[in-house]
């Protein structure tokens, strides 16, 4: 299909910077699923237009940018349904929200599995996430994380015909 065709030239694009971007790779596809998952079961419904990962000097950034056939407000509820992420992504292995109250950032700890070739672990990250209109931002506790440092921000609003996405992430592993 023209999806599967525009995905295969968006991951053509990405840039390769070191030896560790398979797990980048992975990490960014990762992301991608959670996409195609709100609008299930109809996964075609996501148009990839832009995927960049690199890893550079340790720290890994990924960019999404993408259309999905769906409503900001199913977006929404996906995205801020945390305590079911490890239901959206098999590398999250436990996803738990450890403090909420309205109108307050949400601290999220999350258990994932990160592998590169043979090598495997799990990884903990503890996070603080706030909800803004069309947007989320997270930001690591590094104290509680094997993340040095790390920041997310999703964005999404209405387009014709369904949403616009925009992921940035970046983060440091304290481990590899």
């Amino acid at each position: 299909s023209s999806t599967v065709t525009r995905m295969a030239a968006a991951r053509a694009r990405t840039r390769r910077s070191s030896a560790a971007e398979p797990r980048l790779r992975r990490a960014a596809c990762a992301s991608l699923l959670v996409f195609v998952l709100v609008t299930s079961p109809a996964a075609s419904a996501i148009e990839v237009e832009r995927l960049s990962a690199e890893v550079v000097a340790g720290v890994y950034r990924v960019e999404i940018e993408a259309r999905l056939a769906a409503s900001p407000d199913a977006v929404e509820r996906v995205l801020t349904d945390y305590a079911a992420y490890a239901t959206l992504d098999p590398q999250i292995r436990r996803s738990e929200v450890e403090a909420a109250a309205p109108g307050a950032d949400t601290r999220l700890r999350t258990r994932i599995l990160a592998c590169a070739g043979l090598f495997c672990r799990y990884v903990d990250r503890v996070e603080t996430v706030r909800t803004e209109p069309g947007a989320l931002v997270a930001v690591v506790l590094p104290a509680l994380s094997d993340l040095s440092h790390g920041r997310a921000r999703t964005e999404w609003h209405a387009e014709e015909g369904g949403t616009r996405i925009s992921y940035r992430a970046e983060f440091e592993p304290r481990f590899w």
